[in-house]
């Protein structure tokens, strides 16, 4: 399962952070299509970013979010 955070800068702009394991990047590259969760519904304007995180494992990819992103 993907890791999928909001973050909000200083001028309250949100930005879409999603990461990916080498299984769920696998999967994207043979066709599947990676949903987000009902319950993360960004507000993403121009100035917003997206970004992708990609590490081996789940733990991995955990441990590359920052620590108040973090996955509980």
């Amino acid at each position: 399962m993907s890791i999928t955070a909001i973050a909000l800068d200083d001028a309250n702009t949100q930005h879409l952070i999603i990461g990916l394991t080498r299984a769920e990047i696998d999967a994207l590259v043979q066709g599947d299509v990676l949903t987000l969760p009902h319950t993360i519904k960004p507000e993403l304007t121009a100035d917003s970013d997206i970004v992708v995180l990609f590490a081996e494992t789940d733990e991995a990819l955990a441990g590359r979010f920052p620590p108040a992103l973090r996955p509980v």
